[in-house]
């Protein structure tokens, strides 16, 4: 898998372009969460309810790739960063998710250099 994200911004939102295999990964990464989580830990490990989370979700799902706020990427961001840890082991991870562990670390990171490249410019 692709790990490296495009990101560009655009006013005052950013244009993310994701493959078909990223967009897979991240859309399984936010499903976990929140399948997995009550609105009070989604709240203390994605920094948002259950609701934009769906939302965000969906916007992913849907291939939307322009209007994301750095909020919404944020919470990629951290489900990215953080479901690597809710596993014993990496086959688990792979069996529930479809991926390795690694590729979203990898994103996330990514995620970010992507964000700070944009910023330099």
């Amino acid at each position: 898998m692709r790990t490296k994200l495009s990101v560009h911004h655009e006013g005052a939102t950013y244009v993310v372009r994701l493959t078909e295999h990223q967009r897979s990964a991240v859309s399984s990464a936010l499903l976990f969460m929140r399948d997995r989580s009550g609105s009070e830990a989604l709240a203390l490990q994605l920094g948002c309810s259950r609701e934009f989370l769906g939302e965000i979700y969906r916007r992913v799902d849907e291939n939307q790739q322009n209007g994301w706020s750095i909020e919404a990427l944020h919470v990629i961001h951290a489900a990215l960063s953080s479901i690597g840890n809710l596993f014993a082991s990496e086959e688990d991870f792979y069996i529930r998710l479809g991926f390795f562990r690694e590729n979203s670390a990898a994103m996330a990171v990514s995620l970010v250099d992507a964000i700070t490249a944009c910023r330099v410019e």
